[in-house]
């Protein structure tokens, strides 16, 4: 009798010590946090308890025994209350304020009856038990308090797990529920012997469980999954109850108190071991599956290095991670140094998110994850950074984020979705992805590097090629310039000889047919004459550029009105029009930083394309199409914070998406062949805007619908200077 009375005695101190520790230990990790506050506090009801269990049984005076007796019940009072305040918080469902202040105005009633005999009336010893009282009146009533929010707290969480999207809240839940299982059973068995129901409480010491379980759920909820700790839960009740259950069942049965010492000694002494090994072998059965994505994960992670191309680098990545883990999507965003921002590089499914998306390096996410860079599941990541991050993935739920970091420079990132199975991220994924971040941004690194190594080649390729173009043009230009002065001479030489047979033969004038011919011969040779001219001029202008020229070049505040006039002019006479369908709109905009001459070379080249995309779109149009087209060229300046934006747009012919990429490379042209056309402007132009101007230059277009060309220049760093000069001006 002994024996087994100290085997609860034993099992309330423990239940003690467990739910006190584990209430100070929430307190000091979170306590501004309403669920971890509410938990701590209903732990601390049940240590309350659980202490004065521990003090009623350890004593053999009937008078201090029904003290502590009742004393005990102050915590088991306030339990209900208590829990119902923390399961509402952990399903966050919003109850009336009164629910609670009732709740709790029924406990403090029952605090203040505990020690008369309308709670409890004194009693006598039950079974192994020395004294246990019986219920009083409201003793009843109490129990109905008790079990109703007990019920209703359960049911709250059984309906927010099959109501909840969340993998992460459905793995907390089924964490309570099972602590539940264990807990609230194993308590509430003490009930019964109020009642003189001939069942001991022998179940109590599960009471610690309830405490361990939630606690684990709240703190660390998302490093394990839920199957792991029921098996872990299992095995450790299994060893637990043999090692401890056996000696007091023995000691219980024959009194001795060695036979019960010795066999508690034999068992618990292997017990740590059959624990590590039973649980090993379980784990291993359960996560094979886990393991065997994790192992591929970890194979592809040594891999990457080997891959030369970031687009096929990134594609790969997603590629793995969501067929392998079996994810709902899987996303990577890859940092651009061009225009500093962090875009979308690859995605699966395809169709979640559009591939506009991008972060710039100001977005509060982005420097989050500077701040932070390692793997960040759904709840660690802020509310306002998840929300915007939700957002621009068009609503699709975020399961895990993982930094790509080399360096201290945040090179991307992955956004990867909940799992299919709907299982939380385990710590050995966190350690996978961890892996795989580092790798992922080595091999970035590398796909950067010979991305940039690759342009820096060809630009060295275009220079030494306009190098040796300048090297040859001065010669070729000569003997140009030899043969325009022959033609020039004999063009000459034919307008004087035509004028003075004229003079000397003026008969000739009075015959229509001779003098319509000699007139013909004089406009070929004005003809020949401004061909001449017009030839030599573009051979100069060839010899300057490629020997690099820059004789009276110099930055000044051009007025950009007059210049795109200017340019307006220049194509109109060059496409022998007398007007261009244009619409300029410079209101924002009345000076740029920049090279006069560069610029309106620039201007020149866009409008100039620009007229001619809308001619070749009339040749493709159907009759009746073209009786509805009207050509139609804007312009537009916008004045930005740092830089000055230009917009050319056209309703033309367009771009086709395969020319997309070679629009700025040199000897490219989308001309038809009866046009002229080098292929040497646009690439000329990109440079003079990118290099010379250190602006910006991009376009957008679709075949047979327009192109719009955007030039940013960017201000000068004593961009107040502009304010001057206009008002000088």
């Amino acid at each position: 009798m002994f024996s087994s009375l100290k085997f609860y005695i034993f099992s309330s101190f423990i239940n003690f010590l467990t739910n006190f520790l584990l209430a100070i230990f929430i307190l000091l990790k979170n306590r501004k946090i309403p669920t971890n506050r509410y938990f701590a506090y209903f732990t601390l009801c049940v240590s309350f308890w659980s202490l004065f269990y521990f003090k009623w049984l350890s004593t053999t005076n009937q008078i201090w025994a029904d003290y502590f007796v009742r004393t005990c019940m102050i915590g088991v009072l306030l339990m209900p209350s208590t829990f119902m305040q923390f399961a509402a918080s952990l399903v966050k469902i919003k109850m009336s304020p009164w629910i609670h202040r009732i709740n709790y105005f029924i406990s403090i009633i029952g605090i203040f009856f505990v020690y008369t005999p309308l709670f409890a009336i004194p009693g006598d010893s039950f079974y192994v038990f020395p004294y246990w009282p019986r219920p009083g009146p409201l003793f009843h009533l109490f129990l109905l308090h008790f079990s109703i929010n007990t019920i209703f707290g359960h049911v709250l969480f059984i309906n927010k797990y099959f109501k909840t999207q969340d993998a992460m809240v459905k793995n907390q839940i089924l964490y309570i529920l099972l602590a539940g299982v264990f807990g609230f059973l194993g308590g509430s068995v003490n009930f019964l012997p109020w009642y003189r129901i001939s069942i001991l409480p022998i179940s109590t010491m599960l009471v610690s469980l309830w405490t361990i379980l939630p606690a684990y759920a709240i703190i660390k909820h998302h490093l394990m999954n839920i199957r792991v700790a029921i098996t872990r839960a299992g095995v450790a009740l299994t060893i637990y109850t043999l090692s401890l259950g056996v000696p007091f069942y023995l000691g219980y049965k024959t009194n001795s108190w060695f036979l019960s010492t010795s066999s508690a000694i034999l068992l618990v002494l292997p017990a740590p071991f059959f624990y590590r090994t039973l649980f090993r072998k379980a784990k291993d059965i359960i996560l094979a599956q886990q393991r065997h994505y994790q192992k591929i994960l970890v194979q592809a992670a040594r891999g990457m290095v080997t891959v030369h191309s970031l687009e096929k680098l990134t594609k790969l990545i997603v590629y793995v991670i969501k067929m392998k883990v079996k994810l709902k999507y899987a996303a990577i965003f890859v940092y651009q140094s061009e225009n500093k921002l962090y875009l979308l590089k690859a995605q699966r499914p395809q169709s979640a998110i559009s591939k506009d998306k991008f972060f710039s390096e100001e977005t509060p996410l982005i420097t989050h994850l500077k701040e932070y860079p390692y793997p960040q599941i759904r709840e660690e990541l802020p509310l306002s950074l998840r929300e915007h991050l939700e957002g621009k993935l068009g609503g699709k739920r975020v399961g895990l984020v993982v930094p790509s970091v080399m360096n201290r420079r945040l090179l991307g990132f992955l956004v990867l979705g909940e799992k299919l199975n709907r299982e939380a991220y385990s710590p050995d994924d966190i350690e996978v992805f961890k892996i795989l971040a580092y790798q992922g941004a080595l091999a970035m690194e590398h796909c950067l590097f010979l991305e940039e190594f690759k342009r820096n080649q060809q630009r060295l390729f275009q220079v030494e090629k306009l190098a040796s173009i300048g090297g040859m043009a001065e010669g070729v230009a000569h003997q140009i310039k030899n043969r325009l002065n022959q033609f020039s001479i004999v063009g000459g030489e034919l307008k004087i000889s035509i004028k003075d047979f004229l003079e000397e033969n003026p008969y000739i004038r009075e015959d229509a047919r001779l003098g319509e011919l000699f007139q013909h011969f004089t406009r070929i040779a004005d003809s020949l004459l401004d061909n001449v001219k017009r030839t030599n001029g573009v051979v100069r202008g060839i010899l300057e550029y490629a020997q690099g020229n820059e004789a009276g070049i110099s930055f000044e505040w051009c007025n950009l009105s007059e210049m795109i006039d200017a340019a307006i002019k220049v194509v109109a006479v060059k496409q022998e029009v007398d007007g261009l369908p244009i619409e300029v709109d410079l209101e924002e905009v009345k000076y740029v930083w920049g090279v006069r001459s560069q610029l309106q070379e620039v201007f020149c080249n866009l409008i100039d394309n620009a007229y001619e995309a809308t001619e070749m779109l009339k040749e493709v149009l159907s009759p009746q199409e073209k009786e509805k087209f009207s050509p139609q060229i804007k312009i537009k300046g916008e004045d930005k914070v740092t830089f000055f934006a230009i917009e050319i747009s056209d309703n033309g012919i367009g771009i086709k998406e395969e020319d997309k990429n070679k629009i700025f490379a040199p000897f490219f042209t989308t001309k038809s062949s009866y046009k002229s056309g080098s292929g040497i402007g646009m690439y000329v132009g990109s440079r003079i805007i990118e290099e010379n101007h250190k602006g910006e230059v991009k376009f957008k277009s679709k075949y047979k619908r327009g192109t719009t060309f955007y030039i940013n220049l960017p201000k000068p760093k004593e961009s107040f200077l502009l304010n001057r000069r206009v008002a000088g001006k």
